[in-house]
């Protein structure tokens, strides 16, 4: 059964007063909270379509989460029939086929409709979570079913799922509470969420590339011969720009700007070697933005050896995402670098 939340509100003589549960009447209403605010779900949510359609029929809301995988949200109204779960897993199966190209389609046209401008899911990702847009995304299909209440059978169904067959399927439920006007959620989820995202590596045969640790990068910089030029790097950049991640490949500096946390620049020692040097890429208008550089000065900066560059071919065209690529051969190059970025952000402090 439900689990049941009970409410009490602490008047200002310390006498308690319990809040009633009410009915929570309209789904569309439980529906807009949830597209108005995906927290309310998860905060490792970014939400990138809604009825969206599929061979089962439409989805009610389609997400992705921080490692690219997708999550299938179900919305019913009051009790939850057991039939709701076998139509979960139909969407999740109908998902799964989907390609990172359809997957861009369906979050442009929920993304224009939701910003009124076109924008990429590469940039809402990025600016939702802080990182780029794994290459790799829908390896792994997650569910989550919402509704005021969830009936005996399909907690039996999403139990045996769960715990037999480690399919990552979950039951929330939002109950209502009314008083004085004001209104009140509550939020009960049937499984452990951590849980149910541990069993997102257990399901299917298809296996994600794990972001690199920091000491795995610095081993590989070893390997390759570029340890010397990584670690100047990193130690003159880090505290230049707002904060550092890692991905498959790279060690990754971001910035923090009115369009959210971006990546600025990465340095890609797996693929480094002595006669090259090391690998660089960087995002040419959000380091001249944030720095406060001019366009030349920064070209004047970068090694001899680069070229331009552009996150992917559609996003070709679009400043925001272009820059240079290239590799830093010497520590020469490396301090020039460092030192010009350091006057730039010194003048704008």
């Amino acid at each position: 059964m439900t689990e049941e939340i009970r409410l009490w509100r602490i008047d200002r003589t310390g006498m308690l007063m319990e809040i009633q549960r009410n009915k929570l009447s309209l789904e569309d209403r439980l529906e807009q909270w949830i597209l108005n605010d995906i927290t309310i779900l998860s905060d490792n949510l970014l939400i990138i379509g809604e009825q969206v359609q599929t061979l089962g029929g439409p989805l009610d809301i389609l997400c992705l989460d921080s490692n690219g995988d997708t999550v299938i949200v179900e919305l019913k109204r009051g009790m939850t029939p057991r039939e709701v779960t076998a139509q979960a897993l139909d969407y999740a199966s109908c998902i799964k086929d989907m390609t990172a190209e359809n997957l861009d389609t369906i979050a442009k046209e929920f993304l224009t409709r939701k910003n009124g401008a076109s924008k990429s899911l590469a940039e809402e990702f990025e600016q939702r979570f802080g990182i780029e847009l794994p290459d790799d995304i829908n390896q792994r299909q997650r569910i989550i079913i919402v509704g005021a209440n969830i009936d005996d059978s399909t907690e039996r169904i999403i139990h045996y799922l769960s715990e037999n067959y480690d399919i990552p399927i979950n039951a929330l439920t939002f109950q209502y509470f009314k008083n004085d006007g004001d209104e009140y959620l509550g939020r009960v989820f049937l499984l452990d969420p951590e849980v149910i995202e541990s069993k997102m590596g257990k399901t299917g045969t298809r296996k994600r590339t794990p972001y690199l640790k920091y000491d795995e990068l610095v081993e590989i910089a070893k390997e390759n011969k570029v340890l010397e030029l990584y670690t100047r790097l990193w130690e003159g950049l880090r505290n230049i720009f707002s904060g550092t991640a890692t991905n498959v490949s790279s060690l990754t500096f971001n910035v923090i700007s009115e369009n959210g946390r971006n990546i600025v620049m990465g340095l890609v020692p797996t693929d480094s070697d002595e006669d090259r040097g090391l690998k660089f890429y960087l995002y040419a208008k959000r380091l001249t933005d944030f720095i406060g550089i001019s366009r030349e000065d920064l070209i004047a900066a970068l090694p001899v050896n680069k070229k331009d560059w552009c996150y992917t071919e559609a996003n070709r065209g679009n400043e925001f995402w272009s820059g240079y690529e290239g590799y830093f051969s010497n520590m020469g190059e490396a301090n020039r670098f460092i030192e010009k970025l350091l006057q730039s952000k010194q003048k704008i402090n």
